[in-house]
């Protein structure tokens, strides 16, 4: 395994990009040459992604573009659009992310004549479950389900068991769990369990989502104790402890402190925080604080609305234990106003009791 900041040297030689030399060198080559440089630069950019070194993958996706341009038109499809958008979305930069998708969605569609190839109808899954999860993050958990949905849809449709399953694990299992709707994303998890391929970047064991969504097996974890990741994929990991804190290692949360971590980095720092309040008691209260700070800083920062209401919410708890009432009111009334739909979700429910208390209890103060 690479460690926690995706160095090394097996990893500097399993995402390095296409030279300016070796395009040069197939400028004057068959189109087939060039093909099989974009089929390199393919695997390179899926294995950044899988080491969690997603600033790599960005850039293999703009590689990608180059040597597109050199092939004739009837043999590209705008892939490079959908590949930046998948990496641009792990490294949290969410807005940029929904335009490279919509360019590539939007040239998919006009090009559905031709048949697509393997890696067309999976990265156009990995594109509407990017859609889908982007818009979860935003604040909009119903169009996130619905979006979900028709990647689903889109791997049935096809077909094509890689496409079923990359929608199953990067969206419909998330964002099923993620809106409080478990019993769904549990049956999800047998659907991915059923397919007969697993194991790529898209597709991981569906091994790991049970025993992540096991209320058993998180009971059996313990607060804070060591464990190895369920999958050595950076992507799965991050989605994996956004299920549970149980699942946060240490080298991951490592890699969620530093600058540039990714989309999931806010969430895994907020549970750090529930993780020290559950150990330490009072004695952690001000270095839980300070995590909800710098997680609720981190969403604004990346426009994931979702991912600071969840922090708020923990800050607002802890607020409430410090006797800090009206500060909690203020908190969780001006990001609950916020959202126009996902009322009956858990963060929305949870986040709306909790103020529900606050102002009883700041009426009660006064």
């Amino acid at each position: 395994m690479q460690n926690g900041n995706g160095k090394g040297k097996s990893e500097s030689a399993a995402v390095r990009g296409v030279t300016e030399l070796e395009v040069a060198e197939h400028l004057r080559e068959p189109s087939d040459a060039l093909e099989r440089m974009r089929e390199q630069l393919r695997k390179r950019w899926t294995a950044a992604l899988s080491l969690g070194n997603y600033e790599a993958a960005f850039g293999l996706s703009e590689q990608f573009q180059d040597v597109e341009l050199l092939l004739p038109p009837e043999r590209t499809c705008d892939s490079h659009h959908g590949m930046a958008s998948v990496a641009l979305h792990l490294l949290g930069r969410h807005n940029d992310a929904s335009k490279r998708a919509q360019q590539f969605l939007s040239a998919a569609v006009s090009e559905r004549r031709a048949r697509p190839t393997a890696f067309s109808l999976e990265l156009q899954a990995a594109t509407l479950a990017t859609v889908a999860r982007i818009s979860w993050l935003q604040g909009f958990p119903e169009r996130a389900r619905e979006e979900a949905g028709r990647a689903l849809e889109l791997g049935e449709r096809s077909k094509h068991d890689l496409a079923h399953c990359c929608a199953l694990t990067l969206a419909a299992i998330p964002i099923a769990w993620w809106n409080g709707n478990y019993g769904e994303a549990r049956a999800f998890v047998e659907q991915l369990s059923e397919k007969p391929v697993l194991g790529t970047l898209w597709c991981s064991t569906g091994a790991a989502y049970r025993a992540a969504v096991d209320s058993s097996s998180h009971s059996a974890l313990g607060w804070g104790q060591e464990r190895a990741p369920l999958t050595d994929s950076i992507p799965m990991q991050e989605i994996l402890a956004t299920l549970h804190p149980h699942l946060i290692t240490e080298e991951l949360l490592a890699r969620s402190r530093t600058p540039g971590s990714g989309w999931a980095s806010c969430e895994i720092i907020r549970a750090h925080g529930e993780i020290t309040v559950a150990r330490l008691g009072a004695e952690g209260f001000d270095e839980a604080e300070y995590a909800f700070l710098h997680a609720m800083n981190r969403a604004r920062l990346q426009g994931a609305r979702s991912w600071r209401l969840r922090a708020a919410t923990s800050l607002a708890r802890l607020w409430l234990l410090r006797g800090q009432f009206e500060d909690a009111r203020v908190l969780l009334g001006r990001l609950t106003d916020e959202y126009t739909e996902g009322f009956d979700t858990a963060d929305v429910n949870a986040a709306g009791k909790l103020l529900a208390e606050a102002r009883s209890r700041h009426r009660g103060e006064r």
